[in-house]
């Protein structure tokens, strides 16, 4: 089964149902009526014990969640006026914001002529950079399908093709991963489970522990690695 969600993508209901935190969660109702609510989908992860944010709105795309939530506007401006009261409000703050309001709709009214796609909380330059850059990148990726055997561009064209085959993917279910579980089963002492996560992490997998570089917060000049 399958539907097609606010951006015009199709999605597998059945694989989403399989792989989803917020399916399986016992307050699911909750936290459905929590985000159609114009709640935020980082404070509702907090609250309902989720891995983060991004799981809350994989959800609302794959269920339509998102004109639901749009069609409640009573709620949303509940949550504007609840935090009404949180904004230091001054003169020049005003007289600002009417300046900035002026100035961008003075050249070519963008507010009228410009809609926000209901996928999406904010829209502007950048969100239209991300996507064209999206868009050449699948472009690239199907292309590379066409390569000549053997070469890195059709490595990368298979690998899209693979992920890309629903029908495959419903057929081997998760016997692909029975080699990997066979190990997590063989794991009987605290030495063998670090020894199975030092190899899972060489190959890629994330294990209980992260590593990776960052700016310095108390030294923007310098890199630490963060653990």
């Amino acid at each position: 089964m399958s539907r097609e969600c606010n951006s015009g993508a199709t999605v597998s209901l059945g694989r989403h149902k399989r792989t989803c935190s917020v399916c399986r969660h016992p307050q699911r109702a909750e936290l459905e009526a929590a985000f159609i609510d114009w709640r935020s989908p980082a404070a509702i992860a907090e609250d309902y014990g989720l891995t983060d944010r991004a799981s809350v709105y994989r959800h609302a795309h794959a269920l339509g969640l998102f004109e639901k939530r749009r069609r409640n506007i009573r709620a949303a401006l509940e949550r504007i006026i609840e935090k009404a009261g949180d904004v230091d409000v001054t003169a020049s703050a005003v007289v600002s914001a009417v300046q900035a309001y002026a100035k961008i709709n003075g050249a070519g009214e963008w507010i009228d002529r410009t809609e926000i796609p209901s996928d999406k909380a904010r829209y502007g330059s950048f969100y239209l950079l991300a996507e064209e850059a999206e868009k050449a990148v699948h472009k690239i990726i199907e292309e590379a399908a066409s390569a000549e055997p053997g070469t890195e561009e059709r490595k990368f064209g298979d690998v899209y093709a693979s992920f890309m085959d629903e029908k495959r993917i419903e057929q081997l279910g998760a016997r692909p991963l029975k080699p990997l579980l066979n190990e997590v089963d063989a794991i009987a002492t605290p030495e063998t489970l670090l020894a199975t996560a030092g190899r899972f992490e060489r190959r890629g997998m994330s294990g209980f522990f992260q590593l990776f570089i960052d700016n310095d917060p108390g030294d923007p000049e310098r890199y630490l690695v963060f653990f």
